[in-house]
């Protein structure tokens, strides 16, 4: 399904301690937010414009979050688009706090959809700003490391800098 567009689509490239990541805005707000090396890297549009300035705020606030040297800053995010099951599971992944986890079967009971674990994981994969809803925090049904749209060894990061140490990602 294609994700409606609202406005222009602004972008900006940038370098975080995790390797280079991409931005894209409409008029509402972020609508894309991925590591450009992980396994499904964003292609801009062909009609999208490069504002780096647009993204200055939040590209300093993702590398000092990436280097464990502050909280994710806050942002208001655009027309994400997806279905309606996705942004209900987006929505209910933005409650899992920093430093925890859940499983994709927990997921899909809180949402009313107890048998929709594997399309929580679907809706997960389709996630376009990873960092801003959370969905490296949901792990498999024996908390093991399970996909992630952007490589489980960014998922693995993203844990260790929530605060899990070594030790403890093995059971994840």
């Amino acid at each position: 399904m294609a994700k409606p567009q609202v406005g222009k689509i602004k972008y900006a490239e940038f370098g975080t301690e995790m390797g280079p990541m991409l931005a894209a805005a409409d008029t509402g707000g972020l609508i894309h937010l991925t590591f450009q090396k992980g396994e499904d890297p964003l292609v801009p549009g062909h009609d999208w414009v490069c504002e780096p300035a647009a993204f200055k705020t939040l590209a300093q606030g993702v590398r000092m979050y990436l280097s464990g040297a502050g909280e994710l800053p806050k942002t208001t995010l655009g027309n994400l688009g997806g279905t309606e099951f996705q942004r209900l599971v987006w929505k209910r992944l933005q409650a899992i706090p920093s430093g925890r986890t859940c499983t994709y079967g927990d997921i899909a009971k809180e949402i009313g959809r107890p048998k929709a674990s594997r399309a929580v994981g679907a809706a997960c994969g389709a996630n376009p700003v990873p960092l801003f809803i959370p969905c490296h925090r949901v792990v498999g049904a024996k908390g093991s490391m399970t996909g992630f749209s952007c490589g489980i060894g960014y998922k693995r990061q993203l844990l260790k800098l929530e605060g899990f140490r070594e030790k403890d990602l093995a059971k994840v």
